[in-house]
């Protein structure tokens, strides 16, 4: 193998990052390390209060961070979605994971099949639609953040303005939270579905 000048592994060893097949990252790694850029660019941001570390341009890679992590918790949710739907037998449709990147109609797949399986997704499913559905308003594509111009070149956020980075903060730590809490939801019931102790119509904790 070609060894990039750039990305390649060298000493101290302890900066080395495995990627790839070297500790086989998943979506859900992926998703996680998006989140934490954006909960780091947030602490230092609030912590110089604007001072060093100019809000203006910072914001748009925490916001970028977030919603590519959102967009990927959720993308990790649809893939073990349809792991219980084989293990059920239940018919849903395929979900694209290298498709369209509408937040809006990921989350929509997700809410949709998930409260087909359990009960127990169902409180927490809509907790988090309150929060998702914010995002998805304001970058449903993943442009937003991205680019100050759409492809007919308009310019994005001219509806919004300002965007306070504390309560960004204050949303996004609950977001994140809740986002963890589905994709652990989603472990624990493969596992438990795995058992195979569940009908066509109940799940192991409705026949206990």
């Amino acid at each position: 193998m070609k060894q990039n000048a750039t990305f390649k592994g060298w000493e101290p060893t302890w900066a080395n990052a495995c990627v790839g097949e070297n500790g086989n990252p998943q979506i859900y790694e992926y998703a996680s390390g998006y989140a934490s850029a954006a909960n780091l660019l947030l602490d230092q941001v609030i912590e110089k209060e604007g001072r060093s570390l100019c809000v203006d341009i910072f914001i748009y890679p925490i916001c970028f961070n977030m919603r590519h992590a959102i967009e990927l918790f959720l993308k990790a949710a649809a893939v073990s979605l349809e792991q219980l739907a084989k293990i059920r037998s239940s018919a849903i449709p395929a979900f694209d994971l290298t498709g369209p990147h509408d937040l809006g109609n990921i989350w929509t797949y997700v809410r949709e099949h998930a409260s087909q399986f359990d009960l127990r997704y169902v409180e927490l499913l809509t907790e988090l639609n309150r929060y998702v559905a914010d995002v998805a308003e304001i970058d449903a594509t993943g442009q937003v953040f991205r680019y100050p111009f759409d492809l007919d070149n308009n310019k994005h956020l001219t509806s919004v303005s300002v965007i306070n980075v504390v309560i960004l903060k204050e949303r996004w730590a609950i977001l994140e939270r809740l986002l963890k809490n589905l994709n652990r939801l989603n472990d624990d019931l493969l596992i438990e579905y795995g058992w195979g102790g569940f009908t066509a119509k109940l799940s192991r904790l409705q026949l206990a």
